[in-house]
């Protein structure tokens, strides 16, 4: 069971929800690596140094400063409370959004909010509102004494809350152009026939979204190299292949070899047995008359 992340209140208009905030990560998916050193094995330690000394700093003479020309602005503990007094305390939704307006490139982490004792009426409320009409609530939420703009979406029956960046924290789609120094992505030219080859491969590739169908493949073979290096057994490394290049570079060719190869595919995979029929009940058996 995870660790609570936060308890206090979720808020929209005068309704205040009591609630609990846990990640919704799970660290123990990820393998934990340590470095080490090649000669012993013992652990390698990072220190915190004086760049100007080389000595190591404790924690407890380390403060935090912004840089301001040709020194430091240093921040107290009380200036990060000054700068949050005016801050919400908790989450509170400010507007509510249409869901599928909301760009994932802003998204950034996970949680899961649970109502506290008494708060689950007006949970469950809010909760069916957004299912119900598709949106999402905005939310300031200060996490951490970080301010975070957030997410508030029903996921099952479990509201779920994601970080959002802020806008100004991103950059935009034409400043990678410029970096390029080519012309805009935008410029590419397709045709009518194209797009409905594309259209009908995409169409042929469709499923329903399912994410427990797909696993970190790295993850997994990496566990199992070090499961037999474990066991004394060292899987040998194979010589890597070499990526071939399409033979056509026509667009309209590789999109018909695409669509050729998915569909001979599916011909291929086995098809489901029909259903078994039960067997029709006996009828059952007539008693001889007595007589």
């Amino acid at each position: 069971m995870p660790r609570p992340t936060w308890k206090g209140h979720l808020s929209f208009g005068l309704v205040m929800i009591p609630a609990v905030l846990y990640p919704a990560e799970s660290p123990t998916a990820r393998l934990d690596l340590d470095l080490l050193d090649a000669r012993d094995h013992s652990r390698v330690r990072y220190k915190r140094v004086n760049e100007k000394t080389g000595d190591e700093v404790p924690w407890d003479r380390i403060v935090k400063g912004h840089k301001r020309g040709d020194g430091y602005v240093i921040l107290e503990p009380q200036d990060f409370e000054r700068s949050a007094q005016d801050v919400v305390r908790g989450v509170e939704i400010v507007e509510f959004v249409d869901a599928a307006s909301i760009s994932p490139v802003l998204f950034e982490k996970p949680y899961f909010i649970e109502p506290a004792k008494g708060g689950e009426k007006a949970y469950a409320l809010l909760r069916e509102t957004l299912r119900d009409s598709g949106r999402a609530g905005i939310a300031r939420a200060v996490l951490q004494s970080r301010e975070h703009l957030a997410a508030l979406l029903p996921l099952s029956d479990v509201l779920t809350l994601i970080t959002l960046r802020f806008n100004d924290e991103m950059r935009k789609p034409e400043d990678v152009e410029a970096a390029r120094g080519r012309g805009s992505a935008a410029g590419g030219k397709v045709s009518a026939q194209e797009i409905d080859i594309a259209k009908k491969l995409v169409e042929g590739m469709s499923a329903p979204w399912k994410p427990e169908k797909y696993r970190d493949t790295c993850h997994d073979a990496l566990r199992a190299v070090i499961e037999g290096k474990a066991e004394g057994r060292a899987r040998p490394l194979e010589p890597e292949k070499p990526t071939r290049a399409p033979a056509s570079a026509d667009i309209m060719d590789l999109l018909k070899a695409s669509l050729g190869r998915h569909q001979a595919r599916e011909r291929r995979r086995p098809e489901a047995p029909p259903a078994r029929r039960g067997r029709r009940p006996r009828p059952p058996a007539k008693k001889p008359a007595r007589r």
